[in-house]
C-alpha cells in the first residue's frame, strides 16, 4: 500500500506522524491500555506449563521496531561482553567457544553451572524495566513508559487477561528491555566467567 504510486506517500505520511505520536508517549491513556494490549496465545511447553505470547497491533509493532532498532544500536556497547542475546554481533557464537575453552580446561576444582530463570519474561518487574529505559536510554524511555506504565488487556479467547507485570513475549522491544533490566546484575557478578543469552546466564568459578 505504501509503495502504491497514488495513494502511498500520503499513507507513509500519515503512518509516520502516527508512529512519532506514539514514540513521544502521546497515547491517551483510556487507549494505550487496548492499543498495547493485543491476543494472547497459550502455546504448550511441557505437561504442566505454556508459554504465553502476545500478538499485538500492527502499528503497536511498528513503532515497537523502530523503537527496538534505536535501542539496540545505543546499547551494543552496554550489553557486551555480558549479554549476548540482543543486538551483540556474533556474540553468541563469542560464548560458545568461551563456556567451551572454559570446559576444556577446568580442573576438579572449579565450577560451571547455567542458570534459567523460570518464566523471566513475565516476571521482571516493570519499575525495574522503566527505571533503567529513562537512565541508559532516554530516547526510547517515553515510549517504554506509555507501553508498560499501566495494565494493558490481553484477550484471551473470550476472556480479558490484565497484564501487568514484565515484559510482553510477542513485542518487538520486549528482549530489549529484558536485558535492559537484567544487565545491572550481570555486571555486578564476580565470577570468572559471566555471560547472559537472554534469560539463560552461564557462570563459571575458579576455586
Amino acid at each position: 500500500m505504501v509503495a502504491c504510486k497514488v495513494a502511498g506517500p500520503d499513507l507513509l505520511s500519515a503512518l509516520t506522524a502516527l508512529v512519532n505520536v506514539l514514540l513521544s508517549a502521546q497515547c491517551p491513556s483510556d487507549v494505550a491500555r487496548h492499543f498495547f494490549g493485543g491476543t494472547l496465545i497459550a502455546i504448550k511447553k511441557n505437561a504442566a506449563d505454556v508459554r504465553p505470547i502476545v500478538i499485538g497491533f500492527v502499528i503497536r509493532r511498528l513503532a515497537s521496531k523502530i523503537a527496538n532498532s534505536f535501542g539496540l544500536s545505543r546499547l551494543a556497547s552496554v550489553f557486551s561482553p555480558r549479554q549476548v542475546g540482543a543486538g551483540v554481533k556474533g556474540g553468541c557464537e563469542a560464548a560458545i567457544h568461551a563456556a567451551r575453552r572454559f570446559l576444556i580446561n577446568m580442573r576438579s576444582d572449579e565450577a560451571m553451572v547455567k542458570l534459567d530463570f523460570k518464566n523471566a519474561f513475565n516476571s521482571v518487574h516493570r519499575d525495574r524495566i522503566m527505571e533503567q529505559a529513562f537512565k541508559v536510554t532516554p530516547e526510547i524511555a517515553p515510549y517504554v513508559y506509555s507501553s508498560y506504565c499501566a495494565p494493558t488487556m490481553l484477550r484471551f479467547g473470550n476472556s480479558i487477561v490484565l497484564s501487568s507485570e514484565g515484559t510482553q513475549q510477542g513485542d518487538p522491544l520486549g528482549a530489549l528491555l529484558f536485558c535492559l533490566a537484567v544487565q545491572p546484575l550481570l555486571d555486578s557478578l564476580k565470577s570468572d566467567l559471566v555471560f547472559g543469552n537472554l534469560d539463560d546466564l552461564t557462570l563459571g568459578e575458579i576455586m
